[in-house]
């Protein structure tokens, strides 16, 4: 074996050596096949081996493939804000590019700092964030977003960014109506920017359905309306975070368009670019511009150099073609729609507590106690043993905790690719039911 020089996530591990992909399958070296029932990491909307995307990127390279953004803009950087803005909701204007999510929502914070001091308000720097929530590797990111297994070793660097607790549907209280739990919810944010001072806070941020902190939950009725009427009443920006879940992934080109309610701000990335290359940004709502407009600064200091990377963007241009060319996004809601009343079907072993998703963005939530809704302790390792058993099967999924207080709760997520067809979806739950009947079996 050759000697490994890459400083990996797990240093001590070597991992299986990917040759090539083909629709959901990942072919590793050693002669294996994985169904990647998770696309990367939620990233792989349309799939390996898309060659048409392959062959806009080489394109796009021997004409140009960097320019510093600062001194110039390339077509395939005007043609895909041109777009996505014509997939954003309505009100929205105005892209910025970064190479992924995390410089994403740090870009949304930095408008949103910049928002408020063009208003007056220079004291108005802090971002609301909830629990169980997830926002990007980097130090803002990280402080506010709610994910503690996370946060926890790099206290020290965390800004003072309030958080909330999030709505969780399936921890309604019992005889409260999901209308009245999520008014509820919506009401402490209101108690907790009052309490912090308004005159503190830039933003809030949410996942408007939440990806890996707590695993595709979808707020109660009325929820996100009052979080925006919220934030109008405090003059703060609602950003939404959709690194996870733009472009389709829940069946809506953006989970904002499930609500009656617009954000200021969204940031994206993953599946903008299906993986072909490093690609994330930011949608800006007209609101938000006209007071850029109408005062005398002349930018928002960034700072990243490969912002609007015209290979990036000229992969990403093609994989909004193909998604309109394919109708994918159609798709992704009647299959998924099938997928999750076919998961609560088929995952019914005694540790699943809660099956739920959007689209094809599903969690399977694991208990200790189904009655009360107990999470496992953090040291039976519940979601990792699942995780091993899908692999045996060849079945790639994501485990994840925290989904209950940010520290227990074990679920698993799964994103497959838009492509693939109704056989390939019942596979992978096959795949996946024998693997939790494995570690079910095991506890008895």
């Amino acid at each position: 074996m050759k000697r490994d020089f890459v400083f990996r996530r797990n240093w001590g591990e070597r991992l299986p050596r990917i040759s090539h992909g083909s629709g959901p399958y990942l072919h590793s070296a050693d002669g294996r096949t994985y169904l990647d029932a998770v696309g990367g990491i939620y990233v792989v909307n349309l799939g390996y081996g898309v060659a048409s995307i392959a062959e806009a990127m080489a394109k796009q390279a021997r004409e140009i493939a960097f320019v510093y953004g600062g001194n110039f803009e390339t077509d395939a950087e005007n043609d895909l804000a041109a777009a996505i803005i014509d997939l954003a909701p309505a009100g929205f204007e105005k892209v910025y590019f970064t190479s992924g999510g995390s410089e994403a929502n740090e870009v949304a914070f930095k408008i949103a700092r910049k928002y408020q001091m063009l208003g007056g308000q220079a004291e108005r720097w802090r971002i609301l964030g909830r629990w169980q929530s997830y926002h990007g590797a980097t130090m803002a990111t990280l402080s506010a977003g709610g994910k503690v297994s996370r946060r926890r070793e790099y206290r020290p660097y965390m800004l003072d960014f309030p958080r909330v607790t999030p709505p969780d549907p399936y921890r309604c209280p019992e005889g409260l109506s999901l209308q009245a739990y999520g008014r509820q919810c919506a009401d402490e944010v209101e108690r907790r920017i009052l309490q912090e001072d308004p005159a503190s806070l830039a933003a809030v941020i949410v996942e408007p359905i939440t990806g890996a902190g707590s695993g595709a939950i979808a707020p109660p009725p009325g929820y996100m309306e009052r979080l925006r009427e919220i934030c109008d009443r405090f003059d703060l920006l609602l950003i939404a975070d959709e690194v996870i879940t733009g472009f389709g992934r829940t069946g809506k080109p953006f989970a904002s368009q499930h609500f009656d309610m617009v954000p200021d701000i969204i940031p994206f990335g993953k599946g903008v670019s299906s993986g072909y290359a490093p690609l994330g940004g930011v949608v800006i709502h007209q609101r938000v511009i006209d007071r850029f407009d109408k005062s005398a600064a002349t930018g928002v200091f960034t700072g990243y150099t490969y912002s609007g990377h015209a290979v990036s963007c000229a992969a990403g241009l093609e994989v909004m073609r193909v998604l309109k060319a394919n109708r994918l996004v159609d798709k992704v809601a009647g299959d998924g729609d099938d997928l999750l009343a076919a998961a609560k079907d088929r995952l019914k072993q005694p540790i699943v507590g809660d099956v739920r998703g959007k689209g094809l963005l599903l969690a399977v939530e694991f208990v200790a106690d189904s009655k009360k809704k107990q999470p496992f302790p953090t040291s039976t390792r519940i979601q990792q043993k699942v995780v091993a058993a899908a692999l045996k099967r060849d079945i790639l999924v994501r485990g994840e905790t925290g989904a209950f207080d940010g520290e227990l709760g074990d679920h698993i997520l799964l994103a497959p690719p838009f492509i693939c067809e109704k056989p390939v979806l019942s596979d992978m739950l096959d795949r996946l039911a024998d693997a939790i009947d494995e570690v079910s079996k095991a506890r008895r």
